[in-house]
């Protein structure tokens, strides 16, 4: 009786000291506005700020010229660059008009919109229908190098290469994929040598997906900057409310509350 009086005296013990020691968090840190804001612009645009670049706005009034010798131009209409490709080179479209155009000594390659085919469109029904066209092909490597580390060391991670071998799906940002339209544009541009098959000047009208693509990177940066000012409104708000609770004095606290309704 006497021992089981003294357990129960003891539980309740430690029950009291439980009680008065604060419980650990287990709360993960919030991470700060900026670093957050800045790693969407990273996966989006590739870097943290953006350096807006002019581009010539074209009309009747004022056309773009184009000096020419011979009176000869190439006009390359839609190349689609992005889509699928001849796995001959020397059977591709692209490539072989570029040659053409060196052999002819043509005075520019004018490109007349529809550049490279890279969706914008993240849903859709029209989706799966649109990717079967896509010849991207990923460079395993890459992709894996912006996974976060804590995912990449976990035991149960398959390394991007082993699941794009099993057909699985693979996490590609934007920018990722951008990258890798990129590098399609240039070697269809250049030889095996790295260099380019037409030295003259080629002038790229934008088309409908360049329009689309440009659509989507404003509404992003839109989606970014409005992100960012919501989150330091809710801090300030945070703020406020947290100085009217630990404030004692009532005047003092109809003033935050003042301040907090402005």
């Amino acid at each position: 009786m006497g021992s089981q009086q003294k357990k129960g005296e003891a539980v309740n013990a430690k029950e009291k000291q439980e009680k008065k020691e604060p419980k650990a968090s287990v709360v993960l840190p919030k991470e700060s506005v900026s670093e957050q804001v800045s790693e969407r612009m990273k996966q989006l645009f590739g870097e943290d700020s953006l350096k807006p670049q002019p581009l010539p706005h074209l009309d009747a009034s004022k056309p773009q010229e184009i000096i020419s010798k011979k009176g000869e131009i190439l006009i390359l209409n839609s190349p689609l660059i992005g889509s699928l490709v001849a796995e001959d080179e020397y059977t591709d479209i692209v490539k072989n008009s570029l040659r053409l155009a060196e052999a002819s000594k043509c005075d520019a390659i004018v490109v007349t919109g529809n550049l490279m085919y890279m969706l914008a469109q993240r849903y859709g029904t029209r989706r799966p229908y649109k990717t079967q066209v896509s010849g991207v092909k990923i460079d395993a490597k890459k992709v894996e190098a912006s996974y976060p580390k804590s995912v990449v060391n976990h035991p149960e991670f398959r390394s991007v290469e082993k699941r794009l071998e099993k057909g699985e799906l693979v996490f590609m940002t934007m920018g990722q994929r951008l990258d890798h339209n990129l590098a399609m544009l240039h070697k269809a541009f250049t030889d095996e040598k790295d260099k380019p098959l037409y030295s003259g000047p080629v002038y790229v009208t934008f088309g409908k997906l360049e329009d689309e693509l440009i659509m989507f990177y404003a509404n992003e940066f839109l989606r970014v900057d409005l992100f960012k000012s919501r989150a330091w409104a809710q801090k300030r708000v945070y703020e406020c409310t947290a100085k009217w609770r630990k404030e004692k004095d009532q005047a003092e606290k109809e003033e935050i509350y003042k301040e907090l309704l402005d």
